[in-house]
């Protein structure tokens, strides 16, 4: 499942493929986002995509062992990453 948010005027795109260990969730997400684009927005994102619709509270990101703050944008947390295009994240629901 990809989904796209509208275009924030961010050249640099990137696919976060997100693997869930949580009984509710597909077991792998993919979204592409600006880099600029906040890890709470990406959170909406995923909520808007499950059933189940966890709220922001519910979900914890985390990349290369670290949960990501909320108010950090993709380009942030990813800590220079970006240029692969394609990141493996963890979500928990």
């Amino acid at each position: 499942m990809a989904n796209t948010p509208p275009s924030d005027g961010d050249a640099s795109q990137i696919t976060l493929k997100i693997m869930s260990p949580s009984p509710d969730v597909p077991a792998t997400l993919a979204y592409t986002v600006g880099a600029s684009t906040t890890i709470d927005a990406l959170k909406l994102l995923i909520r808007d995509s499950l059933e189940s619709r966890p709220t922001l509270e519910q979900q914890r990101l985390i990349y290369r062992g670290k949960i990501l703050d909320g108010n950090c944008t993709v380009r942030d947390a990813l800590i220079g990453d970006v240029s692969s295009r394609t990141v493996l994240i963890t979500g928990v629901c």
